[in-house]
């Protein structure tokens, strides 16, 4: 069976097909007709009734390619655009996660595959680039919010949505704006606000040296000289000097390295270790390599579980976690008057900015400074 002309609107025409059905009758297929910007006619298909495409549909998409072609404007027909229309799984794991890899910290790029594995593909995977809306992203972040999700990890998933979508834009992969621009999260301040005090850090010590000798050591090194979990990973044994009590810490936050002062517990801990060879790891997972999730892999969360320091909390704020002991590190050097500058330079702070959180923890010095005026005076 041929073309049928829908005579209510110009240059809509459908076939029926023999064999696909809708509603137990034969399956439309709408075409439209209609003169390109070089004088000739095309005929484009549009789409099948049964995929919800109507005439008036049609019609509509033919009048968009009349004007487009009037002005000039450049048309990409349906057919263009599923030839080369690419899914966001397909360009995130064939393009941008090769370029993550290759331009990014290792842990970034896990950080990144796991966020996309876990929360970003069940929710816009298998829709092309060109079919991802705002509102498939506000679904998206309904869904992390009902689930619990702190609002800081909503916006680094949907920084990462970005990321893609602009990457995709630059290798001229994607044609449009960019749809996490119209996504607006709340901030919040979601900075650790719980320390440990000197008995809940002895405890928890006691209680990591039950579990392991590795666990202790990394939760030593934690709260002693404010490394981080990934810090402490990346150590190796080059970065340790027993000589001036030293340890150089390397691919830090800020990619800026810093040194961190050993206390006599953490330089005891390094004269007990059997040194290796300088570009070996200290603390290695099972297989020997660098541990990927230093915190995980010594069972910190059980240790505190089972201590029941969180019990009954849901302020996560409040949570006692691993970054409590960076977090209580530099507070207790806050109590004890260290300046914040020092402070700064020992956290491996980018500005002071982010230090000055600590500065209510510090004694009363601006009062005792100003008494100091008192003895530029005479008695007189």
């Amino acid at each position: 069976m041929g073309f049928i002309t829908v005579k209510k609107y110009a240059g809509i025409q459908y076939y029926i097909s023999k064999t696909k059905k809708i509603n137990g009758r034969h399956d439309k297929c709408y075409y439209m007709k209609y003169d390109n910007a070089y004088g000739r006619t095309v005929r484009e298909k549009i789409g099948w009734e049964s995929d919800g495409i109507t005439a008036t549909y049609a019609a509509h998409i033919r009048s968009e390619r009349i004007r487009k072609s009037r002005l000039g404007e450049e048309i990409i027909t349906f057919h263009d655009r599923k030839r080369h229309a690419v899914s966001f799984k397909s360009f995130a794991e064939e393009k941008y996660l090769p370029y993550v890899k290759d331009n990014k910290k290792e842990k970034s790029y896990i950080g990144e595959k796991q966020i996309l594995n876990n929360w970003i593909y069940p929710a816009i995977g298998n829709k092309t680039l060109q079919e991802i809306s705002s509102m498939n992203l506000e679904s998206l972040k309904k869904t992390m919010k009902g689930n619990d999700k702190a609002l800081r990890t909503i916006e680094y998933v949907l920084a990462i949505v970005r990321q893609i979508f602009n990457a995709a834009i630059q290798w001229d992969i994607f044609k449009g704006k960019n749809p996490v621009t119209k996504i607006k999260i709340q901030k919040e301040d979601n900075r650790r606000v719980r320390f440990l005090s000197k008995e809940e850090a002895e405890t928890i010590l006691v209680e990591c040296r039950k579990k392991s000798q590795k666990t202790y050591e990394v939760v030593l090194l934690a709260l002693s000289c404010g490394l981080r979990a990934g810090e402490i990973a990346n150590l190796k044994w080059q970065d340790i000097d027993i000589e001036n009590k030293t340890i150089t810490v390397k691919d830090t936050k800020n990619n800026i390295n810093r040194t961190a002062y050993m206390t006599d517990k953490v330089l005891a801990l390094f004269n007990n270790k059997k040194a290796e060879l300088p570009n070996n790891y200290i603390f290695t997972d099972s297989n020997g390599s660098r541990s990927v999730d230093i915190a995980r892999t010594i069972g910190f969360r059980n240790i505190i579980k089972r201590l029941g320091f969180n019990d009954n909390i849901t302020d996560r704020r409040n949570k006692v976690v691993f970054h409590s002991l960076r977090h209580t590190f530099a507070s207790w050097l806050a109590i004890s008057g260290v300046p914040i500058y020092t402070i700064k330079e020992l956290m491996g702070h980018k500005t002071l900015a982010m230090t000055e959180r600590y500065a209510h923890l510090m004694p009363n010095t601006k009062r005792d400074a100003v008494k100091k005026i008192d003895g530029m005076f005479s008695d007189n």
